[in-house]
């Protein structure tokens, strides 16, 4: 997506945020093996003194790089790519 924000009223701010993201998810054996993929590239443009940096992309947290703490990693642009092999240990029937 394209997020495009310029000055408005009484905003200062003036950026392009461009975002793409694709994940895919392949189960084998009876969904008892599951391969995972996901891509995410993100991007701002603009003066960085018009980019507040809440807006910047940034990796860390659970949804983009496990281990570090989120938002750990800002900048003006960030690329992520992942891979997982999930495994069934077991099933349960609750209800």
């Amino acid at each position: 997506f394209v997020e495009e924000v310029g000055p408005t009223l009484d905003n200062d701010f003036n950026y392009t945020f461009y975002s793409a993201e694709v994940a895919r998810r392949v189960s084998l054996f009876r969904d008892w093996l599951v391969v995972a993929g996901r891509f995410r590239a993100q991007y701002v443009e603009g003066v960085p003194d018009e980019i507040p940096f809440w807006a910047e992309p940034s990796l860390g947290g659970a949804d983009s790089l496990r281990g570090f703490f989120p938002d750990r990693f800002i900048g003006r642009g960030s690329a992520l790519a992942n891979a997982e092999l999930r495994v069934k240990v077991a099933a349960f029937a609750f209800f």
